[in-house]
């Protein structure tokens, strides 16, 4: 991962603290926060295109296209989770389907097309 500062510990923000205690039962499931664009995947929207052109670009477009048409872009330059969530982004960065793809590309196609549910930490 690039470009990751912290002005303190990002697992003891208290939102996630709250989360962590209302779902503490979880067992330590990989929690992943993240946050959207306000635009969605679109040829027609600039910012759509400009992922759909690097989901092409990375050969990826014709088996991901269904998962992520439509969805609000998610921002892989604003996330946080726990240590096991970042193993599972690194999994799926590193899935022979989308290892030369844009990171933040590889995280939308990750999340919308379910592959986090099948990574293994």
């Amino acid at each position: 991962f690039r470009d990751v500062m912290f002005q303190g510990d990002p697992f003891q923000w208290e939102p996630l603290q709250k989360y962590r205690q209302d779902n503490a039962d979880d067992n330590g499931q990989a929690d992943l926060f993240l946050f959207t664009h306000n635009v969605i995947w679109d040829w027609n929207v600039q910012h759509g295109k400009w992922h759909y052109k690097h989901l092409e670009t990375c050969g990826a477009l014709e088996q991901y296209d269904s998962h992520v048409a439509s969805k609000t872009v998610i921002n892989a330059g604003g996330f946080y989770g726990n240590p096991s969530a970042f193993g599972a982004i690194y999994n799926v960065l590193q899935d022979p389907t989308l290892v030369t793809c844009n990171d933040q590309v590889a995280l939308n196609v990750g999340i919308y097309a379910g592959l986090f549910n099948a990574s293994k930490t």
